[in-house]
C-alpha cells in the first residue's frame, strides 16, 4: 500500500491531458474537464465540418431536384439531417463543450457546458458521501491491440431513503488519470478510496487517502 499511497502522490500535483485544476471565487476546487487540444481535437473538429459540410450538400442535392416524394422527405431527415447533428456535436466537443466539478464545502456540483447553455447536472451533499471507487474494465476483444483497458472513477454516496448510489467523472478513462483524481476528490471528501486491478493501479482495497486542499 505504501507503494501505491507514493505513486499517487506524485501524480496528484500534474494535471493529465484535458483537466484542468483551479478555484473559484471563492477559494474553492473547481475541476474541469474539455478537449481544449490535442490530436482529439483536431481530428473532432475535421470531422465535424466536412459532415456538416457533407449534410449540406446532401440537402441541396435532394431539394434541387423538386418534389420530394415520402422516402425523399424521409432520406432528407435522415441523411443530411443526421450527417448535420453529428457534426454539429463533434464541434459542440471541441469548442464549447465541458464539464465542471466544483468541491464546494457543502458538496458536490457538477455543471455541464455546451453549444445549447449550461445546466447542472448532478449535487451531492458532502456529509451523504461515503467513498470514492475506482473500477479497472479490461480492453474488450473489439479493441485495439495494445489497449490498456478504461477506469472509471464514482462517487459514492448515500440517497435520503438510504440507499446508496455512485455518480461517475467524465474523462478519457485512463490509469495517470485515476491515480490525480482520486486523491484529489477523496482528499477534499475526507473518505477513502477504493481500487480495482489494472496496469499501473497494481493492488486493490481500500487505502488512506491525505487532503490535497
Amino acid at each position: 500500500m505504501e507503494g501505491l499511497a507514493a505513486t499517487t502522490t506524485a501524480h496528484t500535483g500534474i494535471a493529465p491531458p484535458y483537466w484542468i485544476r483551479m478555484q473559484d471565487a471563492s477559494g474553492q476546487t473547481v475541476l474541469s474537464y474539455a478537449v481544449r487540444g490535442g490530436k482529439a481535437k483536431r481530428v473532432l473538429g475535421l470531422l465535424g465540418g466536412a459532415c456538416i459540410a457533407a449534410g449540406a450538400w446532401g440537402a441541396y442535392w435532394l431539394l434541387s431536384g423538386g418534389g420530394l416524394t415520402l422516402a425523399g422527405v424521409v432520406l432528407l431527415v435522415l441523411v443530411p439531417g443526421g450527417l448535420v447533428a453529428f457534426g454539429a456535436h463533434c464541434l459542440d466537443t471541441v469548442f464549447w463543450a465541458r464539464r465542471d466539478y466544483l468541491l464546494g464545502a457543502r458538496g458536490l456540483i457538477s455543471r455541464r457546458y455546451s453549444l445549447r447553455g449550461s445546466s447542472i447536472d448532478k449535487e451531492i451533499e458532502r456529509s451523504a458521501i461515503t467513498g470514492v471507487v475506482q473500477r479497472y474494465t479490461p480492453p474488450g476483444d473489439s479493441e485495439a491491440s495494445g489497449s490498456e483497458g478504461t477506469w472509471t472513477t464514482f462517487l459514492a454516496w448515500r440517497r435520503q431513503d438510504g440507499r446508496l448510489d455512485e455518480y461517475p467523472f467524465g474523462g478519457m478513462g485512463s490509469a495517470a488519470e485515476a491515480l490525480w483524481l482520486g486523491p484529489i476528490v477523496a482528499g477534499w471528501a475526507g473518505v477513502l478510496i477504493e481500487r480495482g486491478r489494472g496496469t499501473m493501479l497494481e493492488q486493490s482495497g481500500s487505502i488512506d487517502s491525505a487532503s490535497d486542499d
